[in-house]
């Protein structure tokens, strides 16, 4: 029968199991995100394993329990962004209320299912697009309307003006995936962003957006959409994009329009390895 305390150390939490005569000491810690836009996860260390007195078997057994209960502890502290912790980072960079902020966030898991790396940006650099996939979005009509700077550019590089009709999310075919709107576009450049960019410089995969989410806390407001690829092959990564599908987008044609495109340090899949890509868009309110 096996018992645990748990302690505060020096370094991080310290936990003891008794069994019989045997007492196992495990000190961890967890070395958690920086402060800086990039975040390099720490693996916890685990250490201090004292035994005396018993049978072998009885000490595995020990330190099975105990990893066990580490390992399931440790793994809520391993992800290093969440919707809140969003919000907390806008706070830090002292935005004024009613700014609207987007936010990317990257996470790379192994075959396994295991998280290996994170990369946060707070304050993503939209496209013109964006801004006016929402104009376009408030008419139907353009007879009793004054409409001024509509031409637009999509993904394939036609350029045009929406036709009278909605112009609202049509629904496509991503990755194999049926009735999808919102898409992730992966790629190799290396350009640096601009407002005007309407495609990525290279683009190698593309993956759907199936997850839809708003919340808001005390003092922000949000959306979230995620989307994951999962590499066959290796593959390299250097930029990452955000697309809609629109209807009477350009003429009476459907068009994937580019809302974001961002270059990051280079992420490199191995067949299995899954990259979730995460777009957010916050509103400070209070």
């Amino acid at each position: 029968m096996a018992t645990f305390m748990r302690s505060k150390g020096e370094t991080g939490d310290i936990i003891r199991v008794n069994s019989s005569n045997t007492e196992v000491t495990l000190i961890y810690f967890l070395l958690t995100y920086s402060t800086s836009i990039s975040i390099d996860l720490k693996r916890f260390i685990v250490f201090g394993i004292k035994y005396s007195g018993e049978r072998m078997r009885k000490v595995v057994q020990a330190i099975s329990i105990v990893l066990a209960f580490v390992l399931g502890a440790a793994l809520g502290f391993l992800i290093p962004l969440n919707s809140n912790n969003i919000a907390e980072t806008s706070e830090r960079s002292e935005l004024e209320i009613g700014v609207i902020v987007p936010a990317l966030q990257l996470k790379v898991y192994d075959s396994k299912g295991f998280l290996v790396k994170s990369y946060t940006k707070v304050g993503d650099l939209p496209t013109v697009n964006f801004l006016k996939a929402i104009m376009h979005s408030w008419w139907y009509y353009d007879d009793s309307i004054q409409l001024y700077n509509g031409t637009w550019t999509a993904e394939d590089g036609t350029s045009g003006y929406p036709a009278d009709n909605y112009h609202a999310a049509y629904s496509g075919v991503v990755g194999g995936v049926t009735k999808i709107s919102l898409k992730i576009v992966l790629g190799n450049g290396t350009t640096s962003p601009t407002v005007d960019d309407y495609a990525l410089e290279s683009k190698l995969a593309e993956a759907p957006v199936t997850y839809y989410k708003f919340d808001m806390n005390s003092t922000h407001m949000w959306i979230e959409v995620k989307g994951s690829f999962t590499a066959t092959d290796a593959i390299n990564i250097t930029e990452v994009g955000l697309a809609l599908l629109m209807d009477n987008a350009i003429s009476t044609d459907y068009e994937w329009i580019l809302l974001f495109r961002d270059t990051i340090s280079q992420i490199s899949l191995d067949p299995d390895e899954t990259l979730e890509v995460r777009y957010y868009i916050y509103v400070k309110y209070a």
